[in-house]
């Protein structure tokens, strides 16, 4: 799916999607308290009067624990993980992730959120060889209610593509932003597609 930097997301039939105002917890749980339909909305995000406060010296509503490479029916994948827990993320651009060429992989996200609410939770991705950009793509996970617990998303499946060309080192600037624009997660890695799992 391509990446769509717009302000308004359009649907299927062309119409603007407006980002709803930002609401605290405490709004959320007050509104329309008579409207049965929004009350079991309301309880499968798992929206609750306690304040989920998980770090307290972390501001961000998105706490990003870690992304991962899943391959699919392949073993040799070992799904690589990155850890995006700590401050200083410069160090991950010297690590490749490793692919092989032709695997179909998702990304997996751990994740916990705090404080309020997030609304409309996406990843995006700017994929570059060289100076050219050869992917720029963006995948819409969702809303989510403060919680104690560690939650994981993945992204739908991807092809990695095989040839000669195609191997190498690859840029990747990764984000992670919500309806207001607010940016949660922000950082650079390195991917390598090779035409065999490294040993």
């Amino acid at each position: 799916m391509a990446s769509n930097d717009s302000d308004n997301e359009c649907d299927s039939a062309g119409h603007k999607y407006k980002v709803p105002a930002a609401a605290t917890v405490e709004e959320m749980l007050k509104k329309d308290q008579d409207d049965e339909s929004l009350r079991k909305y309301k309880e499968s995000l798992g929206l609750t009067s306690e304040k989920i406060i998980l770090e307290p010296s972390n501001p961000n509503t998105v706490i990003i624990k870690t992304l991962r490479l899943e391959c699919e029916g392949d073993d040799a994948c070992h799904n690589q993980d990155m850890d995006i827990s700590g401050k200083d993320l410069s160090g991950l651009k010297k690590q490749p992730f490793n692919l092989k060429e032709g695997t179909r992989y998702r990304i997996a996200v751990d994740f916990m959120v705090q404080r309020e609410m997030v609304s409309g939770l996406k990843y995006t991705h700017k994929v570059t060889k060289a100076v050219v950009t050869v992917d720029n793509d963006s995948e819409m996970f969702g809303s989510f209610a403060p919680s104690k617990e560690l939650r994981t998303i993945r992204s739908q499946i991807r092809d990695v593509p095989s040839g000669f060309l195609h191997r190498g080192k690859y840029s990747v600037k990764s984000k992670f932003v919500d309806d207001d624009k607010k940016v949660h997660a922000e950082w650079e890695w390195t991917l390598e597609i090779k035409d065999k799992w490294k040993n």
